[in-house]
């Protein structure tokens, strides 16, 4: 991975973060507490899952039509199942990731109360 890529994976989330933070009520810094902060955070995960959600759709409808365009040929097939046991693991590893927080959070000792993160929209 160039130094490129590795500054964006860091600059791009943290001016995501920023954004979200300036449009909120308040400016960042002032009566910013850590409930304000975990809500940020919350946010942020939400909007990044409903991205990330959209997607697999999107590459799971990709994989059906690969599978459909093989026409019989097995090395196109194969590779189109294969395609769609990876989306079908990856969406599985998405809709599981309170279960993932809450399991390092438990094990690190930690107390996974926050959990599962409600988006705005959901209903307890």
């Amino acid at each position: 991975m160039t130094s490129l890529k590795k500054i964006y994976l860091i600059v791009i989330p943290c001016l995501l973060v920023t954004a979200y933070a300036f449009a909120a009520d308040d400016l960042p810094g002032y009566n910013l507490t850590i409930g304000r902060v975990r809500d940020i955070i919350t946010g942020l995960a939400c909007w990044v899952l409903q991205i990330i959600l959209a997607i697999m759709i999107i590459a799971l409808i990709w994989a059906g039509v690969r599978f459909f365009l093989a026409h019989g040929n097995p090395e196109k097939a194969k590779a189109a199942v294969e395609n769609f046991k990876w989306v079908i693991i990856g969406i599985v590893v998405i809709l599981a990731t309170n279960v993932i927080i809450a399991t390092v959070d438990n094990a690190l000792g930690g107390d996974a109360s926050y959990l599962p993160i409600m988006c705005e929209g959901d209903t307890e």
